[in-house]
């Protein structure tokens, strides 16, 4: 009876340690979607709300496009937040028995419409204003499947956004392609690249980057893919994923 109650006392330690260890990587999910979808809408849209005043001084028909970018973001911002709500709570249906329908956006776009038609809707979106980007999908013409596509979405996505956001970049282009047993995805621009550090010969916000760093190494692992990224030949930077074959594409 001893030895029952022992097995019993550490299958119930077993069986919480399993309920902790989920609900830590759905708060890590949690935290990387919230900061690609919605974090890099809300702090483009803080950067054009800036400029509207100035802007509508200047010029009023540059005012009017400004404020115009300044709703398409909220709107693209509260689009993404609605589909991570509709993922931890489904939404009713509404009085016709159907849930309700919006323009999809982010991860629902590419569950409808593909990786690369998504991925050129956000290349031309407002989140990336200024910033001309190329999309190319070399030899990527067949879907690598539901988890393998969303990765190599939200690594594009974060890695456009920090182009926006620090590079200083005019353009940038995204090739995506099938090399052999693995997908490749390349992000590159023209702009200032990264800091090499001094002292310990690091690349400064690369191996010691943020969040976004490590939500693009950890998206990339779960698939058993890797992240690169590195200095360009020129100028700029290069981020570039290589994912194996989602199972499902290899027979």
């Amino acid at each position: 009876m001893a030895a029952q109650l022992a097995v019993a006392i550490e299958n119930a330690r077993l069986f919480d340690a399993a309920q902790q260890a989920a609900v830590l990587d759905e708060r890590h999910r949690l935290a990387r979607d919230l900061h690609d979808a919605v974090a890099q809408q809300l702090f483009s849209a803080s950067l054009v709300a800036q400029a509207v005043g100035p802007a509508f001084a200047r010029d009023p028909v540059e005012g009017e496009r400004r404020a115009e970018m300044l709703v398409s973001l909220t709107r693209a911002a509260l689009a993404e937040m609605r589909a991570l709500l509709t993922e931890l709570r489904p939404l009713h249906p509404d009085a016709n028995g159907s849930a309700p329908s919006r323009e999809p956006t982010g991860l629902a776009r590419v569950r409808r419409d593909g990786l690369v038609a998504a991925l050129r809707a956000y290349a031309g979106s407002a989140v990336l204003s200024g910033l001309d980007v190329a999309v190319m999908d070399d030899g990527y013409y067949r879907s690598q499947g539901g988890a393998h596509d969303e990765v190599l979405y939200r690594i594009a996505q974060e890695a456009l956004h920090n182009v926006a956001k620090h590079a200083r970049a005019t353009r940038a282009e995204l090739r995506l392609e099938r090399c052999d047993d693995r997908v490749r995805l390349r992000v590159s621009d023209d702009g200032i690249g990264f800091a090499i550090g001094e002292q310990d010969g690091t690349r400064s916000g690369v191996e010691r980057g943020g969040l976004g760093l490590r939500s693009m190494r950890e998206r990339a692992a779960a698939v058993g893919g890797t992240l690169r990224v590195e200095r360009g030949l020129v100028c700029g930077t290069v981020v570039e994923a290589l994912l194996p074959l989602a199972r499902e594409t290899t027979t």
